[in-house]
Parts: structure tokens; C-alpha cells; sequence
């Protein structure tokens, strides 16, 4: 809004002249922020002494011209509010102090307007400008929190993914490991989990995160990192949505062999497209899995590459193995599986037998089988 044109605007001016005296309103300022808002007595005079300032100056200026500036404009508001911020003042009592401060020149403007001979009417429009501008800068005010909020939030993030990061990969100092221990609580003295996971094809992300860093009354700081989770925790879930990878039980100062280990498992786990929650002791050997590539492309081509001519039955020979391997080699086991008759199943476990040369009694082969179909099934 705009205040009514004065004749010659001498009596504008000169209220505003007097309204823009510092050295009149400063201390008295200062000390009725401080006794309504008693956490500005933290604040260093010298700064909020130039915030009073800079508001006196901004209000001065706005009854100068007539009209406030769009919310966006008031600079001041900025630099008031992510001083305060860093000061460790709330943003209710940033604003608590600023209306404070339009309330006291408010009243300034009152008491001056008779010696001014500003008419009622005129000193209510320009009570009513500094009402709005009370609205823009708590508008400006409210955006810089919003924006510093995130910020900090994101701060906080990333220094906590770098700090659980660096325990992982045992890339921290002693000094920074210790201020780390403080700041997110960690149970120093007690062993921990490394964890590794992820969700499931199109499963979702946040579900596996929060269910990670919820893990009953246990303690869980899990961070995201290259599309996974990783972290430590204290316990392990019940359960997963995802594919949830446990290293070895270990100190927070061995943590990065028990995220090798996780590591390793989530790789293994990965491969077999189901959900849960995975560590050595389930998976055993399969572990080894992923770390092999020579190996088990040695073991396809030793057992599955004399199979190829066979075309259509080498699936079936191939899926009558598989039935073979998972039932404990129990033949009536294998075939209801399937399912088959059971010489059907002893005709193709032979024809496999006699295409390789091998023997389905020898241990040796049936370790090498047992590999070679874990990785051919998780392709």
C-alpha cells in the first residue's frame, strides 16, 4: 500500500528524519529485545546493535517511499535471521525480537506524529505500512529458515555418511572415530554389525533404510551410499523387505573386516533374487561365489558345455540335477519335486553321467555341481 501525498512532503520528512536517529533509539532498543526476548542476551551487543540498526534504516526507508518491498527484497530479514540462526537463536524468537523492535517504532511514530503535523489519518497509514512491512520481513524471515533447515539438514547427512563411511573403510582418525562415537551415541565398547543391503528390483529404498535404522531397541546407524545401505547396527533385523547382507559380530575398531565380509555376503545374496536377511553362516560357500568368475565359467563350461548338443533335454537333465542337489540326493525326493517319475529322474541323472564323464558319487563333483549351479541359476 501507499501512504496519502503530502503538499510538499516536509512533514514526512522530517518525522522520518527524526524516526531514523539512531543514536536516540539504539540502546533503548537493545535493552527492551533483551528483557522480551531473554535469549538475546547471549547475542553479542555489537550484533544486535546492527540489526536494530539495519531495521530502524529499512523502516525509515519504507515510510519514506511510501510502500514496502516484496518479501524476496528484504535483505535484512536475510542477514538477521542466518546470523541469529548461527547463534543458536530460534526462529519463533527471531521473530519475537523483530516485532519488538516495529512495535517501539510503532509507538516512536505515534509520539511524533502531533509535533510533525501528521494527521491521524496519515499516522494510521503509516502504522499500517509498518504492519506490512512486519509481514514481508517475517515472510523473508520464514524462507531463509526454511532454506538454512535444509541445508543444515543436509550437512548433517552427509557428515554422517561420511563419518559411518570412514569407519567402514577404516579411513578415520583415532580423534575423528572418538568425536563420531560422541555425536551419534555409538556403543563403543560393545560389537556391532556391519550392514549392507538393498531392496529388491522395484522394491523401495526408504523401506529397507527406516527398517534398518528401526531395528528394535537396538542401536542402528545406517546411511545411504552408491544406491545401497550400509551402516552399523547392533542387532540384526527379523526380517527384510530387501536383500539385507550381516557381516561378522566385531568392535567399532575391526568394523572394516566385518564390512568386507558384508560386502561379499550381498554380493553372494544378491544373486539368489530373494528377500531377507543373509550373513556367512547362511550362505556358507556361496559367498565365495562372485569372487570367482574364472572358476565358475571353468565349472559351466566342464559340466553344462557337453549338455549343449543334447538342445531341449539338456534343460531337462540340467533341471532333473538341480531337483538331485537341493532334495539331499534322495531320488524319490527329486522326482516328486519336479515332478517326474523316478526313472525318468535316474534316466537323465545317467545320461548327465555318461555326456561328462563324471560320477554323481564323487564328492568332488558334487561340490563343483552344486557351484556351478548356484551361479548358473542366479545369471
Amino acid at each position: 500500500m501507499r501512504i496519502p501525498m503530502y503538499a510538499d512532503g516536509a512533514r514526512l520528512q522530517w518525522l522520518v528524519e527524526r524516526l531514523d536517529r539512531v543514536d536516540d533509539q539504539l540502546e533503548p532498543t537493545v535493552a527492551e529485545v533483551r528483557r522480551e526476548v531473554p535469549v538475546y542476551d547471549s547475542v553479542p551487543r555489537d550484533s544486535l546493535a546492527e540489526s536494530v540498526e539495519r531495521n530502524l534504516h529499512l523502516a525509515a526507508r519504507v515510510l519514506r517511499e511510501g510502500r514496502v518491498p516484496p518479501a524476496r527484497d528484504v535483505w535484512e530479514a536475510e542477514v538477521s535471521t542466518r546470523e541469529r540462526l548461527r547463534q543458536g537463536v530460534r526462529i519463533d524468537e527471531i521473530m519475537g525480537a523483530f516485532r519488538v523492535q516495529m512495535a517501539r517504532i510503532q509507538r516512536r511514530v505515534v509520539e511524533l506524529a502531533p509535533e510533525c503535523d501528521i494527521t491521524p489519518a496519515e499516522a494510521l497509514a503509516l502504522s499500517s505500512l509498518l504492519w506490512e512491512l512486519g509481514d514481508a520481513f517475517s515472510t523473508k524471515a520464514a524462507t531463509v529458515y526454511r532454506d538454512h533447515d535444509i541445508t543444515v539438514a543436509v550437512a548433517e547427512q552427509q557428515a554422517r555418511t561420511e563419518w559411518v563411511l570412514g569407519v567402514l573403510r577404516g579411513t578415520l582418525s583415532t580423534a575423528d572415530t572418538h568425536r563420531g562415537v560422541q555425536r551419534y551415541r555409538v556403543p563403543a565398547d560393545a560389537p556391532l554389525y556391519a550392514v549392507c543391503a538393498s531392496p529388491l528390483h522395484d522394491g523401495r529404498f526408504d523401506q529397507v533404510f527406516r527398517g534398518l535404522n528401526s531395528v528394535g531397541t537396538g542401536f542402528a546407524l545406517v546411511v545411504p551410499s552408491e544406491g545401497r545401505c550400509v551402516g552399523i547396527v547392533s542387532q540384526l533385523p527379523p526380517d527384510s523387505a530387501g536383500v539385507v547382507a550381516i557381516g561378522s559380530l566385531s568392535v567399532l575398531e575391526e568394523m572394516t573386516s566385518s564390512f568386507d565380509l558384508a560386502t561379499r555376503v550381498f554380493a553372494a545374496a544378491q544373486r539368489l533374487g530373494l528377500p531377507g536377511v543373509f550373513s556367512l553362516e547362511k550362505l556358507t560357500w556361496r559367498v565365495a561365489i562372485p569372487q570367482q568368475p574364472e572358476l565358475s565359467a571353468f565349472l559351466r563350461e566342464k559340466y553344462l558345455g557337453p549338455l549343449e548338443s543334447e538342445r531341449g533335454f539338456g534343460a531337462l537333465v540340467v533341471e532333473a540335477l538341480r531337483a538331485y542337489l537341493l532334495q539331499g540326493r534322495s531320488i524319490p525326493k527329486a522326482a516328486a519335486s519336479i515332478p517326474v517319475h523316478v526313472n525318468t529322474l535316474r534316466y537323465r541323472l545317467a545320461r548327465f553321467e555318461m555326456l561328462t564323464g563324471c560320477s554323481l558319487d564323487d564328492s568332488d563333483a558334487v561340490v563343483e555341481l552344486s557351484w556351478m549351479l548356484f551361479d548358473y541359476d542366479s545369471r
